[in-house]
């Protein structure tokens, strides 16, 4: 499946326009019938698709979405799977329309009929945008939290200089996670080839700051991923054993990743929980994250549920307790800190 659409800016007055390009040029009429579309949430079996709305004029939406369940399946080559188009009120872009495709693979990259038939005149301003549009499911939901979306146009040039930027921020953390591979060998091979001093009493590290966490978090991120959002956390924590979050994180960098890829045993990593005194759980009991506020992150264009964190201490005070939330990444092969050190309520707690 391939997924792309467009954008662009237009006028509160053209919804009506959008409506009517849409009865009269509706890929999926085949004429039977004539297309409904009213105020309201409902759906209509047009031909071969089902057809949901959500359209409210006096807040200039229009939200449709038409499912080919066919080419959902595979059963129709080049199909469109999922046909989207919207028509909103941005909070920072005026009014916007635009549309949203899924095809199955070898389909058309094409434009809907009734788009190119409401842009006429408008000099071209219908090419597909590789930044797909928000989908029908977003919409939805800013509609019945009654909240404004936060849209916005990219012209072609700044589309451009994104991508070569995320290609180079992909490039930069690649060759960090290289430099850190390189620097945890070269720190393992003088270790093992130091001879200890008759004698000596070796030192024991020094207590780590919560200051340090940043670069501790660069210096491992072939190993483990501390998101941005964990470590403003950290740096406006009150929690009194900064010691205990990195020992929690080497935990989740060593130990378990060793066990989630098979280089290490489930019993190494309960011996390194229990020798820190810390324990692992699945975060937010037996209810669903998904739809809790703060337990969902964004990682490299996927969602991810911290489902699961490291803890220390009971009850709820900041001070005393320790909760290290993650979610395990397949493809890369770690866990993704999204919150800590501190307690994420659940609408149960």
């Amino acid at each position: 499946m391939r997924e792309f659409g467009a954008v662009r800016p237009v006028s509160k007055q053209q919804i009506e326009d959008f409506l009517l390009a849409v009865r009269l040029n509706d890929d999926a009429v085949d004429g039977s019938r004539p297309l409904e579309l009213t105020c309201g949430v409902r759906s209509q079996l047009i031909g071969r698709c089902c057809l949901e709305s959500a359209i409210d004029l006096d807040q200039s939406f229009c939200a449709l979405r038409w499912t080919n369940p066919e080419a959902a399946a595979g059963a129709c080559a080049g199909a469109c799977a999922v046909d989207e188009a919207f028509f909103v009120q941005s909070a920072s872009s005026g009014c916007l329309a635009g549309w949203r495709r899924v095809i199955a693979d070898g389909g058309p990259s094409l434009a809907p009929a009734w788009w190119t038939a409401f842009l006429t005149g408008d000099d071209g301003l219908d090419r597909p945008d590789e930044h797909a549009p928000p989908s029908f499911l977003d919409l939805l939901l800013a509609l019945a939290g009654g909240s404004q979306l936060q849209l916005h146009v990219r012209r072609p040039s700044e589309l451009a200089t994104v991508e070569l930027l995320r290609a180079e921020i992909e490039s930069l953390h690649e060759q960090l996670r290289h430099l850190a591979s390189e620097r945890r060998a070269i720190l393992d091979s003088l270790s093992a080839a130091a001879v200890p001093t008759p004698g000596l009493v070796p030192q024991a590290p020094a207590l780590h700051e919560l200051v340090e966490l940043p670069r501790w978090a660069a210096e491992n991120e072939d190993r483990i991923v501390v998101l941005g959002r964990a470590l403003q956390a950290a740096r406006k924590s009150v929690y009194t054993r900064p010691e205990a979050i990195f020992a929690a994180l080497e935990i989740l960098a060593g130990p378990y990743r060793d066990a989630r890829i098979g280089t290490g045993t489930r019993k190494c990593l309960d011996d390194a929980l229990r020798h820190a005194r810390l324990g692992l759980s699945r975060a937010g009991g037996e209810g669903t994250l998904a739809s809790e506020d703060g337990y969902t992150v964004r990682w490299r264009g996927e969602r991810l549920v911290l489902d699961q964190h490291i803890t220390k201490g009971g009850g709820f005070d900041p001070r005393y307790i320790l909760r290290v939330y993650f979610a395990w990444d397949r493809q890369s092969d770690r866990a993704i800190v999204g919150w800590l050190p501190s307690h994420l309520p659940t609408s149960l707690s």
